[in-house]
């Protein structure tokens, strides 16, 4: 678990939960092939669209600085601390491909993306103005286009 009073604001310092419901549609239905060996496999190709979202919050500590246009450097005053909670939730659709192994083991793999939105809420002292933006996709308040890609591998029970 990540100190999160000696990290900077960005995502880095967030504690949260995040799920995702997809409906899937396969495309070329899963079918059974049989390997040279005699091992029976099967694969199959499917679309799907899914929502998502998440809640995450993280308390941060920053050094509160300002440009001094006297003697032409920056001043740290204080110490500023702050809480941050952030909601997202976003939509999009995938297509993947998915293929099992020994009949036991699960492989998928899938591309694709969606549109994320997120509500953020700063309280406590005022961040840094430096400070105060996201680090694109990997941070919980991007919003704008999220591209989606993996590769999953599980067992069947």
């Amino acid at each position: 678990m990540m100190d999160n009073n000696k990290k900077s604001f960005s995502g880095e310092g967030y504690n949260g939960l995040a799920g995702e419901l997809q409906l899937r549609k396969y495309i070329s239905p899963l079918k059974s092939y049989t390997s040279k060996n005699n091992k029976v496999y099967h694969q199959g190709v499917y679309g799907a669209a899914y929502l998502q979202g998440g809640s995450y919050s993280g308390q941060f500590t920053d050094p509160y600085t300002y440009y001094d246009f006297n003697t032409g450097t920056y001043l740290t005053q204080a110490q500023n601390n702050y809480k941050v909670a952030v909601g997202n939730w976003g939509f999009g659709f995938t297509i993947g491909y998915q293929k099992t192994l020994w009949e036991v083991i699960f492989m998928e793999a899938f591309i694709g993306g969606g549109i994320q939105f997120s509500d953020k809420t700063v309280s406590g002292g005022t961040p840094n103005p430096n400070d105060y933006s996201y680090d694109g996709i990997i941070d919980p308040s991007y919003e704008g286009i999220l591209p989606k890609i993996g590769l999953q591998i599980g067992i069947g029970l």
